[in-house]
């Protein structure tokens, strides 16, 4: 997770180490450029104390800590957070304006995605989705766009998935899959109805999980075998569209994708040239049906 996220996800810290987020947070330009021993005046807590935050973080000290404070600002300095996730474009904008507005929007996603991706995770998932022998797919709404996407390219690579909710039997779908099978959820909000349920009858049955997320403290990815996070400034209801959830979802997934098919690069490219060569040339092909 990015270091500005972390600074305001705060589930599990004490009042003043709060207090430090949010006084980092509100003076970060300033913060760079001090040592410990500067803000541990500013900000009447001890060295010590302002370590332990570091490690609590996940930094090994005071050192790396900043490192990643002066990276995150550089780094905002040089995006484009001006573009409101929720609201990205104003009715005043022309066709144009909207238009640049959306693709920064993309590109800021992509970017703030990327930089919240694991290799561990990332190869722990490709592990879990290629060891089973049926995937399931639990989306609503926009998601499920994205898990059909998803279900659509691994099709192509003789990997079959199921949409769980395709028939409004989703709980039935549950009660059917194994300790063989991997149940991959996708929920923005991490709070989707039947899914804490679901997760838990996985969990306590010993089947494997991966979970796609925003929110780093809901129980989906708590229990998950692996969850992928990614924190993006989107709220839950008052926004014009889930774009950027989606467009990191459509990332993840299409990451994870890619990462499954170089496992077989070679065979996957001699099964997509055969089978390009049975739909344009062979017994499944337009040409083919005419001349008999």
């Amino acid at each position: 997770m990015l270091i500005l996220d972390k600074l305001k996800n705060l589930e599990g810290f004490t009042n003043t180490e709060k207090y430090l987020a949010h006084y980092i947070n509100d003076h970060l330009e300033t913060v760079i450029t001090l040592n410990i021993e500067q803000l541990a005046e500013r900000t009447h807590m001890s060295h010590s104390s302002i370590v332990r935050f570091a490690k609590k973080l996940g930094y090994n000290g005071f050192k790396t800590f900043k490192l990643a404070l002066l990276e995150a600002f550089h780094s905002k300095q040089h995006t484009l957070d001006t573009i409101d996730a929720n609201f990205p474009f104003q009715e005043s904008d022309d066709s144009l304006e909207v238009a640049e507005n959306i693709s920064n929007l993309y590109i800021n996603t992509i970017k703030r995605t990327q930089a919240q991706l694991s290799k561990k995770k990332l190869n722990d998932a490709v592990d879990l989705i290629l060891k089973a022998k049926k995937i399931f797919l639990f989306a609503r709404g926009d998601s499920q766009i994205r898990a059909r996407s998803f279900q659509n390219k691994l099709m192509k690579i003789s990997i079959f998935s199921f949409i769980a909710e395709e028939y409004a039997d989703e709980s039935w779908i549950a009660a059917n899959v194994t300790d063989e099978d991997c149940a991959i959820f996708l929920s923005y909000s991490g709070e989707t109805p039947f899914y804490d349920q679901f997760i838990q009858h996985f969990f306590d049955q010993g089947i494997s999980t991966i979970v796609l997320t925003g929110n780093t403290n809901s129980r989906l990815k708590q229990m998950a075998t692996v969850s992928l996070v990614s924190v993006q400034e989107e709220l839950s209801f008052f926004k014009i569209g889930t774009f950027a959830s989606q467009i990191s979802f459509e990332y993840l997934l299409d990451t994870l994708f890619s990462l499954i098919y170089s496992r077989n690069y070679t065979k996957n490219l001699i099964d997509l040239t055969e089978k390009n060569e049975l739909l344009n040339k062979g017994t499944l092909s337009h040409k083919y049906e005419k001349n008999n």
